[in-house]
């Protein structure tokens, strides 16, 4: 009882602290009319957007700040009396939240700004690749009379301190979390740093257990630490990112998952956890900015060679020599460039990690949204969508 007469408010917080908040730009406004009007809070997970026929992926998202425990109990040890130091927690708690739903805001901005029609007159969400997919309409019981609604394809389910969680449609999570956490370092806590954090992403079929698909996000959230430890283990000011789809039920940890299905004589088949705009002397290839570029080839040359495609696949999960007879076999076919890695496109692999099953895996699965700037912030401006 308690949880169902927590609904309204829950549902009335969202609309208020977030999705009220957006500002629409004029070509946007333009464009969605009086339907701009009508954008709400999904209410069930079939409201996040599946396409009937096509896919039926949504991703539960877990974020937590890199070492914040250490940042506190270190931003508090200056205090010279009690009230110091209470005064002082308070504002950094308070800092930590502005952050997040600073964050969060900006990242409806970025989604609502993507907005707009077909030739039918529906709200789509359209991807930068062209690709798009329509907002789902229903009906809300609200003011004593049923409105016509549609429904944004995200929702947070977790805001107000250190730790976020939300869910969306899967084809677009990957892009709208790595939005989420760049905008993070746009605002700066009481001790003079931006909120470094990391994300698990966890993408599963829409009728998928959510506990179990909570516990998986949170688990991959947790599974970047040794990467962010790689490349700033001192102060940790990285934004790191992992994620998994799940086809099937799961059985185990990740890591447990990863060593019985992603692995090839103890060899990584995946390049994932990926640093976010950062590495340690910008010459690392385990980046988002390589997913994103490696993925995006795929899509573009690889879209008439599906059997290729799958066949390179194959080939990977056997390893360097198998993948080495591949290229000979198919001549034509040439692996895309890897920054930072030249050696990848002759084999596949180079330091016992492969580079290419990840853009492969998701080569169906991603639509891309923005082309990542790792150079801009938006620090004191107006996020307008």
């Amino acid at each position: 009882m308690a949880k169902l007469e927590a609904v309204e408010e829950a549902n009335n917080r969202l609309e208020r602290d977030l999705f009220e908040k957006i500002t629409f730009s004029e070509e946007v406004k333009t464009i969605l009319g009086d339907d701009s009007d009508k954008l709400y809070v999904p209410l069930g997970f079939d409201n996040l957007g599946r396409s009937e026929g096509d896919t039926s992926f949504i991703d539960v998202v877990h974020t937590d700040g890199n070492g914040m425990g250490k940042r506190i109990r270190d931003f508090g040890a200056n205090a010279t009396s009690n009230r110091v130091w209470i005064d002082g927690m308070r504002e950094m708690f308070k800092k930590i939240e502005e952050a997040n739903l600073y964050a969060l805001q900006a990242m409806t901005n970025f989604m609502a700004s993507k907005l707009t029609k077909d030739e039918k007159g529906k709200v789509i969400l359209k991807c930068e690749n062209g690709k798009s997919f329509h907002l789902k309409e229903g009906k809300i019981f609200r003011d004593n009379e049923w409105k016509e609604v549609i429904f944004f394809p995200f929702r947070p389910i977790i805001f107000g301190g250190e730790d976020v969680a939300f869910i969306c449609d899967g084809r677009i999570a990957l892009d709208l979390t790595v939005n989420y956490l760049k905008a993070l370092q746009d605002k700066i806590l009481a001790d003079g740093n931006p909120l470094f954090a990391r994300a698990g992403v966890a993408l599963v079929k829409t009728h998928y257990p959510f506990r179990k698909a909570y516990d998986l996000a949170e688990d991959l959230a947790k599974n970047t630490k040794e990467r962010i430890d790689e490349i700033d283990k001192d102060s940790k000011e990285v934004y790191a990112l992992d994620w998994h789809v799940a086809f099937t039920g799961l059985s185990g940890s990740i890591s447990e998952i990863r060593e019985r299905e992603f692995e090839v004589n103890q060899d990584k088949l995946f390049m994932r956890p990926v640093s976010i705009c950062k590495t340690k002397d910008g010459s690392d290839w385990r980046t988002w900015e390589n997913f994103v570029s490696l993925t995006k080839e795929f899509q573009d040359k690889w879209s008439e060679k599906r059997n290729k495609a799958k066949t390179l696949r194959e080939a990977l999960r056997k390893g360097e020599t198998q993948v080495e007879q591949f290229l000979k076999l198919n001549n034509d076919i040439n692996l895309p460039e890897v920054k930072n890695c030249n050696d990848m496109k002759d084999k596949g692999w180079f330091d016992a990690r492969c580079g290419y099953f990840d853009a492969l895996e998701m080569m169906d699965m991603y639509f891309p949204l923005e082309e990542i700037d790792c150079s801009a912030t938006t620090e004191n401006s107006e996020v307008t969508a």
